[in-house]
């Protein structure tokens, strides 16, 4: 059997969509040794196939492949790796402050279904608006190239509704202020006149001229977004977040820099970078990153996991040892939802990636499955020990 037939298959059946000739099919599979040798860890296919030769049906049924799953993870006592596809998942059970998360796949199910049955949220999309010096306001994801033809310095070319273009001239027009935003549950990317690309993440705004005169090229970051520079000896591109000024002459790299996340984050892929903020500064070298926290004296400068760093523009959420705040807040920018807690914030550090593409309800059954309890009641997600 295809790996792919046994995945699609596998997540039917977890979900209760299978019918009897496929739960037959997939009861053959496992039985006979057709099921692909790469399509779960060993661990798993045994707490899966402990379950037989009945496969009985129903959550109850489901509850006992999730018993099982926990027992094997908990008798192993060194690191271990859990996934398929294209996402993965270390866990050490020594250290008892970090919980693993299965990521994306058919073995997302909760031990209270009902829960992710009342309420869901879409993952966010290409969703973004133009905001012109004289105030007027552009839905990129509603206009057609015609109405930005009309404005001063655009080069009327969209991408599949996320691209937005700038003409390389001005043609002699005075540079207007513009501001890209991308609103929570959105992102969007745009050519700016001197070639730059950049990638706006969920609920931030890049402020730029529609053409760069004098001596230097400068924008302004609030939130996230990944930058690949045109390079130009003569003109130097500066971008400022947060009271931080970063300076390129022609190279990539991502920044985060939302206002309600403690540091401010710069990771280099290529090329170099200067920073600054206040009286600390630092450069960069390819593979680093660095972060600094308003008041801080100096830069915290370290090897970059780039994959990690640059996760959301791949399509993907990573968590690094990453707390129970800082995973909520990606969810508010996300899925446009107000997180709420009630008693105490649960004391927990998960690892693993899921898709940017999952619906809400799918996080929160891998969010359950680690010990986090949420539930969505409209747009409030309330979390709790």
């Amino acid at each position: 059997m295809e790996k792919q037939s046994f995945q699609e298959l596998a997540d039917r059946y977890l979900n209760d969509r299978i019918t009897p000739e496929e739960l037959d099919k997939l009861h053959e599979a496992m039985r006979s040794g057709e099921m692909p040798t790469d399509a779960w860890d060993p661990a798993m296919l045994k707490a899966f196939a402990e379950t037989e030769p009945a496969f009985p049906a129903g959550e109850s049924h489901k509850q006992q492949v999730l018993n099982n799953v926990k027992q094997h993870i908990a008798e192993e006592s060194r690191p271990k790796v859990i996934g398929f596809r294209r996402s993965w998942v270390r866990t050490t059970v020594a250290a008892a402050a970090v919980a693993a998360f299965v990521i994306t796949g058919f073995y997302l199910f909760s031990p209270d279904k009902n829960t992710f049955q009342q309420a869901d949220a879409a993952p966010g999309g290409n969703h973004a608006t133009l905001v012109l010096a004289d105030g007027k306001v552009i839905v990129l994801d509603q206009q057609g190239v015609g109405a930005l033809a009309e404005q001063p310095g655009m080069k009327p070319v969209k991408s599949g509704d996320d691209l937005l273009v700038y003409a390389g001239e001005n043609n002699g027009e005075v540079p207007v202020e513009n501001t890209l935003q991308t609103p929570e549950g959105g992102q969007y990317s745009v050519v700016l006149p001197d070639g730059t690309r950049v990638w706006l993440n969920a609920a931030s705004a890049l402020k730029y001229p529609s053409a760069f005169t004098g001596k230097e090229r400068r924008v302004e970051l609030s939130g996230e977004a990944y930058f690949e520079v045109k390079k130009n000896t003569e003109m130097p591109f500066r971008v400022y977040a947060r009271g931080m000024e970063l300076e390129v002459l022609g190279t990539h790299f991502n920044v985060m820099a939302y206002a309600n996340e403690q540091d401010i984050r710069t990771t280099l892929t290529e090329g170099a970078v200067k920073l600054k903020h206040g009286n600390a500064s630092i450069q960069l070298e390819p593979g680093s990153v660095a972060s600094i926290s308003p008041g801080d004296a100096d830069f915290e400068k370290h090897a970059a996991n780039e994959a990690h760093e640059l996760a959301w523009k791949n399509g993907l959420f990573s968590f690094h040892k990453a707390d129970i705040p800082t995973i909520m807040r990606q969810m508010e920018r996300w899925y446009k939802v107000k997180v709420v807690y009630t008693g105490d914030v649960p004391e927990k550090h998960l690892v693993g990636e899921i898709s940017r593409n999952s619906s809400l309800s799918k996080v929160l059954r891998v969010l359950e499955l680690s010990g986090v309890h949420c539930k969505l009641e409209g747009n409030i997600l309330t979390v709790s020990p």
